[in-house]
């Protein structure tokens, strides 16, 4: 064999993973080599502390599963944003959509060419869901607490808004059920016409801000003498 037939060969083998469409890449890479993570993805969920928040203390920025799709997606719940793989580049360089996808495309072949091709054996795990959940009564803790956001019992009659007492999940995995239950003193949720449970975890004005636009409220927040304040619009 000539030097050439070599050279043909082993230029073949080195591009044969390399990618035009950011499409082809796969979106646990897009995490790990960004994101810098220290574990590889392979279909887990993890969350980590806000990569846009750097006062953050306690971690809130998830990256998740999209079973769908099969793809990985992020949601930061300490500033409100969301999204895919291209997003994330999109965000992270503050760049538009078509600069993020191909900025992929090029770190990705890089990396390829430098380090080489990587098969992931990728498997969404098994996630847990809600199986019951047990409202309670009102209390005059929980009026106080509410009226500290300036939030009355008129509005939460109207929206149908109940104290949860505790919330069953169940996460079925290799034919093996595991349960679990979720207690809180500052849990609620909301009801809507079709009887659906929505609940939601209300600790701080981001979550809380979160529940009042599911409930087609707009707000602004503001810091004021030690306190969180709130308007709240219809």
């Amino acid at each position: 064999m000539s030097p050439f037939f070599y050279l043909i060969l082993a230029f073949m083998f080195n591009t044969k993973n390399l990618v035009l469409d950011e499409q082809d890449i796969p979106s646990y890479w897009v995490f790990q080599y960004y994101l810098n993570l220290s574990e590889p993805l392979t279909g887990q969920d993890i969350k980590l502390t806000s990569i846009f928040n750097p006062n953050e203390k306690t971690p809130s920025f998830c990256i998740y599963v999209d079973k769908k799709i099969r793809q990985y997606k992020f949601k930061d719940f300490s500033t409100g944003r969301n999204g895919n793989k291209v997003d994330l580049v999109k965000m992270l360089f503050n760049i538009e959509y078509p600069e993020a996808a191909r900025r992929i495309v090029k770190d990705y072949n890089l990396h390829v060419k430098t380090n080489g091709f990587e098969e992931v054996k990728f498997k969404p795990e098994a996630k847990w869901k809600v199986d019951f959940i047990k409202t309670r009564p009102w209390n005059e803790t929980d009026g106080k607490y509410w009226l500290s956001f300036r939030i009355g019992m008129s509005i939460l009659s109207e929206y149908n808004v109940k104290p949860i007492e505790y919330y069953n999940l169940v996460k079925e995995d290799k034919n093996k059920v595991e349960s679990l239950t979720i207690k809180n003193a500052c849990l609620y949720g909301y009801f809507d016409k079709s009887g659906e449970e929505r609940y939601y975890y209300i600790y701080d004005k981001n979550s809380l801000k979160l529940m009042l636009q599911k409930l087609n409220y707009s707000t602004k927040f503001w810091w004021e003498r030690g306190n969180w304040n709130i308007i709240i619009k219809k």
